[in-house]
């Protein structure tokens, strides 16, 4: 092991445009922000998107390449991703609250360069400047002390252990995402392009076929709203809280609590088999909870306690993909409200209205897609645990306590 400072083993560090870029829908050029950064990636489908002229001009100072460390140097401290080789990376640039580091790869592996760092977080945020949002300075980063392998072949021997979890992890996510977009895809076919069993047959009355209706989705009969208010519970429960949801899976591990008589804390909601999406964002994700027990922030979702459950029987499957199915992030200026920090409410929702089709093709349909629900949830737990075995490893191998 040889004592190092990060810019001794990298070519550059250095972060994003300080401003703003002229933003431009649908340009296929990308201007990430901190929040754009988790899990070990880029989460494209929320970034801003930015003109070709403004991409190149930022480009100049981001210089993104394969194989470069992320590593959000303001607000949430320490999150990374390791640059795939992939289309959007050419067209990736940066806002300044994330920091671009260039590994030497003749003296150290990106791959075993990005554990190392992943082992660091701690020790950043403890550097980091402010009170009321953390920075962390471009000039500390570069004068980060680190203990560092000399034997490329030994890094390459770590790094490969670690990576075969997150090979694992990966795997899962995109079998996630397929069963996701087949289940997108069936609702689409039924109750957009309304090719449903017995459509044939089915007169279309005002736009919609006959017998279904539009309701707004604060009516009680369409989806359940718990208000926010104690629930009592016997047991334990995962508790998760703002940053542990991401997009429409729980990110996080969570913090496991218990209840005996009356809980302790006010306005925590069970969230088995429910869906919840974040309101207090500008970007609303949808969350998917099929089979866990388990209770969400009442900050970081609907804080009326959004249960997304239809009293209908069988109907779970069709009342998720109908949120789901909803564009907030294009319709938040329509429903949403504020100008600090948009905030959707109940008005807002009241606004917002779903197609209902009759009880039998609610249940035919719910029929079909559960079972890739709870595939993709087995698929989430598998994840987790994945996740909280690597990182149970993660420091052993890289501070060198144990051989494996």
């Amino acid at each position: 092991m040889k004592q190092v400072s990060l810019q001794e083993i990298t070519l550059s560090i250095t972060d994003g445009k300080h401003g703003d870029c002229e933003a431009a829908e649908n340009s296929g050029y990308y201007f990430v922000s901190c929040k754009d950064v988790n899990n070990g990636t880029i989460d494209y489908a929320h970034s801003r998107q930015i003109s070709e002229q403004a991409f190149l001009e930022t480009h100049k100072r981001t210089q993104l390449e394969p194989n470069d460390i992320l590593i959000t140097n303001s607000g949430t401290i320490g999150r990374m991703a390791l640059v795939k080789d992939i289309p959007e990376t050419y067209r990736t640039t940066f806002q300044k609250s994330v920091a671009i580091v260039k590994p030497d790869t003749s003296v150290v592996l990106p791959t075993y360069l990005y554990y190392k760092l992943q082992n660091c977080v701690a020790d950043f945020i403890n550097r980091s400047n402010g009170s009321a949002q953390k920075n962390l300075l471009l000039g500390t980063m570069r004068a980060f002390q680190m203990e560092l392998n000399e034997d490329y072949d030994e890094q390459i021997r770590l790094a490969s252990i670690l990576v075969s979890y997150d090979n694992l992890i990966e795997n899962n996510q995109k079998q996630i995402k397929l069963l996701e977009e087949a289940a997108q895809r069936l609702y689409k076919e039924w109750f957009v392009d309304f090719r449903f069993p017995g459509y044939e047959n089915t007169p279309i009355v005002d736009g919609v076929p006959e017998g279904w209706s539009k309701r707004s989705i604060l009516d009680n009969e369409v989806f359940v709203f718990v208000k926010s208010s104690v629930v009592p519970f016997e047991g334990q429960k995962r508790y998760y809280a703002t940053a542990d949801v991401n997009g429409t899976q729980i990110s996080g591990n969570g913090v496991l609590i218990t209840y005996r008589n009356k809980p302790s804390r006010a306005a925590i909601q069970p969230i088995k088999e429910s869906v919840w999406f974040a309101r207090m964002s500008n970007s609303y994700k949808i969350l998917n909870c099929y089979g866990e027990n388990a209770c969400l922030s009442e900050n970081a979702v609907i804080s009326s306690g959004f249960a997304g459950f239809s009293a209908r029987k069988g109907s779970y499957g069709f009342v998720y993909e109908t949120i789901v199915s909803k564009q907030f992030d294009e319709e938040k200026n329509r429903y949403a409200t504020g100008a600090t920090q948009v905030s959707l409410t109940n008005d807002g929702l009241g606004k917002i209205y779903v197609l209902l089709p009759n009880d039998e093709i609610i249940e035919e349909y719910s029929k079909l897609v559960e079972p890739y629900m709870l595939k993709a949830e087995l698929l989430k737990h598998n994840i987790q645990l994945l996740i909280q075995a690597r990182d149970r490893l993660l420091p052993k191998l890289m501070n060198g306590e144990i051989e494996v």
